[in-house]
């Protein structure tokens, strides 16, 4: 329904422009839940301050091509800056969690429990930025080398073609018809 709004709304801003224009953005992220209808609980975009980043670093004065590479520079930056290097991350908060593991076994404070409960919030917070970020690598991957003839990825085309092909259709009396 938001679609055909959309397509709508589009329609009518081509009669007010007399040059080309163009409408840019990730069409399968979101930038807030109440627009998700079904699909993954995960995105890519999912992050409090990504909304504001955005709107901060396109510059609308700009052309389309200094505002791509502006922003290109910008998200990596923003990237390193928010989510650091998820496996460093990872590795002290499993740390951390350890040895509040071995305090508690020996002492039972009411502060290691809280702390306990943080850092294990915050691995499950670092957890679900890991899944998405091998989701986006192994899509990235596909799309960098995927249409090269390499073995590997010939092999994964192949397997590919075997789990979508179709050998024999049962017609209506219940034979078998191949072309075979």
């Amino acid at each position: 329904m938001i679609r055909k709004g959309l397509w709508h709304n589009l329609a009518a801003l081509k009669s007010i422009f007399d040059e080309p224009w163009l409408l840019g953005g990730d069409f399968n992220n979101i930038l807030q839940m109440e627009e998700r209808e079904g699909g993954s609980v995960l995105s890519n975009g999912d992050h409090p301050q990504f909304e504001e980043f955005l709107r901060k670093s396109w510059d609308t004065l700009l052309d389309v091509h200094t505002n791509i590479r502006a922003f290109q520079f910008k998200v990596q930056r923003w990237n390193i800056s928010v989510f650091a290097h998820i496996g460093s991350k990872k590795k002290e908060l499993l740390a951390r969690i350890r040895g509040i593991d071995r305090g508690l076994r020996r002492y039972h404070y009411d502060f290691l429990i809280q702390l306990d409960t943080e850092f294990r919030d915050q691995l499950d917070e670092v957890l679900c930025q890991e899944g998405s970020l091998w989701i986006q690598k192994s899509r990235v991957q596909w799309a960098q080398f995927g249409d090269r003839n390499t073995s590997y990825f010939h092999n994964r085309a192949m397997q590919q073609r075997r789990t979508n092909f179709v050998e024999a259709l049962r017609d209506s009396d219940g034979a078998w018809c191949s072309d075979r």
